[in-house]
């Protein structure tokens, strides 16, 4: 047992044993402050859990209720750690496959399931945003960065959320203009209405009251 309440736990000893000469041996494709990304890991994505309550109910609130990459938490050498499954299909080429408005639908479809639950994906980004069979999936979500609590300013925190967006998917895409993200997300958002592109986020993204 690990002490971790409420947590997916892996304890078959084989699967441990193998993620870990993977980790030791393998090639890592990717660190970060708050991750590594190991190439054959089944979860390969991994993060310290140190003792961080409020990453912990981030994980309690969100995990298998919203559009988050699958995850749970193994101790291996004595450190908690979060585990998550990688999901390698890009928001870019799922865009070219299906069009823009299917990436742009998925994304708002992703920031409505934290909505839901009472937060803002504050890194609602283009590299943020998988696909697994098409749909919209959000990672590198536990991160205390990552989520706002929507109770203090909800207005606030989704227009920065979906600024945050709609300037980096313009900014990758010659030619495309914020009105016409803006136009997708007001299309298919319950909890935002976007009437005009200004520039200023607060008068981009109104926050709809429940």
């Amino acid at each position: 047992m690990t002490g971790i309440d409420g947590f997916i736990q892996r304890t078959l000893e084989p699967e441990r044993a193998e993620d870990q000469r993977i980790i030791d041996e393998g090639d890592e494709v990717e660190e970060g402050a708050v991750k590594q990304v190991f190439e054959g890991l089944h979860g390969e994505m991994i993060m310290p859990i140190q003792s961080d309550e409020e990453i912990r109910q981030i994980y309690r609130d969100l995990h298998g209720k919203a559009r988050v990459v699958n995850t749970w938490a193994v101790t291996e050498e004595g450190v908690d750690m979060f585990k998550q499954d990688r999901v390698p299909d890009k928001f870019y080429d799922v865009m070219y496959q299906e069009g823009l408005e299917h990436v742009i639908r998925e994304t708002v479809e992703v920031f409505e399931s934290f909505a839901d639950h009472g937060y803002a994906y504050c890194d609602l980004s283009p590299d943020n945003i998988r696909f697994h069979n098409g749909n919209g999936i959000a990672i590198d979500y536990l991160d205390e960065h990552a989520v706002e609590k929507l109770d203090g300013n909800p207005t606030f925190a989704a227009a920065k959320s979906y600024d945050l967006f709609t300037s980096e998917i313009t900014s990758d895409i010659p030619g495309l203009q914020p009105e016409e993200v803006e136009r997708y997300i007001d299309k298919y958002s319950n909890h935002v209405s976007t009437e005009k592109y200004t520039g200023d986020v607060l008068a981009d993204f109104a926050f709809k009251p429940e």
